[in-house]
C-alpha cells in the first residue's frame, strides 16, 4: 500500500481498490441473489457498516502517509477485531469458536511478528551500544 501510495492520492487509492473489489464480487452476488434480505433495515445496517468499513480504509491509507508502514500494518491486521465486534452490534451475527479461532491465530501471528520485531531491535541497540 505504501508503494501504492506513492503514485496516487489516498482517497483514488482506496476508490480503485473498492471498484476492483466490487467487479471481483459482482458474480458472487449475482450467483448469491435470491438469499439475500431485501427488506430495509437489513440494507440499513450494511450501509452504515459499509461506511464505517470505508472511512476506516480511507483513514489508513491517509495514515500510511504519515506513519510508518509498521504502525499501519499493525492497525490493518488487527481490523478483523472490530469488525467483529461492529458486526455483532449492527448484524446480530453469532460468534463461534471457528470465529474466536481465527481471531486468536491471527493475534498471535501479528503478537509474533511484533514480538520477533522488538526483541531484534532490543538486541541490535544492545549490542551496539555495548561495542562502543
Amino acid at each position: 500500500m505504501k508503494v501504492g501510495l506513492q503514485f496516487v492520492d489516498p482517497l483514488n487509492f482506496v476508490a480503485q481498490r473498492f471498484l476492483i473489489a466490487s467487479i471481483a464480487l459482482l458474480p458472487v452476488l449475482a450467483w448469491k441473489r435470491r438469499n439475500l434480505l431485501m427488506d430495509s433495515y437489513t440494507w440499513f445496517k450494511l450501509i452504515v457498516l459499509s461506511l464505517i468499513n470505508a472511512i476506516g480504509i480511507t483513514s489508513t491509507s491517509i495514515g500510511l502517509l504519515y506513519e510508518t508502514a509498521g504502525l499501519s500494518s499493525l492497525l490493518t491486521y488487527t481490523q478483523p477485531f472490530f469488525v467483529l465486534c461492529l458486526s455483532v452490534i449492527f448484524l446480530d451475527e453469532k460468534v463461534s469458536v471457528i470465529r474466536v479461532a481465527g481471531l486468536i491465530f491471527g493475534f498471535l501471528g501479528v503478537a509474533t511478528l511484533y514480538a520477533s520485531n522488538l526483541s531484534l531491535k532490543h538486541f541490535s541497540s544492545t549490542l551496539s551500544s555495548s561495542l562502543s
